[in-house]
C-alpha cells in the first residue's frame, strides 16, 4: 500500500545449526550483516525506499536473504509490531497546505504484532514458542 509508512521495532534471533563449526562461526560478522540485511530490505535507498506489499512479505524476503548469505543459519524469528503512520489532512487546520505524502502522524502503541520464523529447506524445525 502506499497510504502510510511502514514502521516497526525489529527483534529477531537465529538458530546456527548444529552441524556449523563453531570455531569457524564468526557471530559478530552474522550480527551486522543481518541488521545490514534488515535495512536493506526494510528500508532501501535513503533516496526512494522500497515499497512493501507487506510486513509478512518483507519479513520473509529477509529471512530468505540471511539464510541465502549464511548457511550455517538454520532458521531465523522475527518480532515486529505494527506501528502505524497515516497521512496529515491539512484540511482539518482550513489551510491551503497540501500533504504530498510528507507529512505522517502515528498513534500510540502498536496496531498488531507480527511474528514469524523462516527456516532452511531441510533444517530441523526450531522449537514452538509459547508465551503465557
Amino acid at each position: 500500500t502506499k497510504d502510510r509508512v511502514m514502521c516497526t521495532n525489529v527483534f529477531s534471533s537465529w538458530t546456527i545449526s548444529g552441524d556449523a563449526d563453531s570455531s569457524k562461526v564468526s557471530f559478530t560478522e552474522i550480527h551486522d550483516a543481518i541488521k545490514e540485511i534488515i535495512v536493506d530490505k526494510f528500508a532501501g535507498p535513503a533516496k526512494t525506499g522500497r515499497f512493501s506489499a507487506s510486513v509478512q512479505r518483507t519479513l520473509y524476503e529477509i529471512g530468505e536473504a540471511v539464510i541465502e548469505r549464511f548457511p550455517s543459519i538454520s532458521s531465523i524469528f522475527f518480532s515486529l509490531p505494527n506501528i502505524h503512520f497515516y497521512p496529515v489532512d491539512f484540511k482539518e487546520f482550513r489551510t491551503k497546505l497540501e500533504n504530498n505524502g510528507e507529512v505522517f502522524l502515528t498513534f500510540d502503541g502498536a496496531a498488531g504484532l507480527i511474528e514469524a520464523t523462516v527456516t532452511r529447506k531441510g533444517a530441523k524445525l526450531p522449537p514452538i514458542r509459547a508465551k503465557l
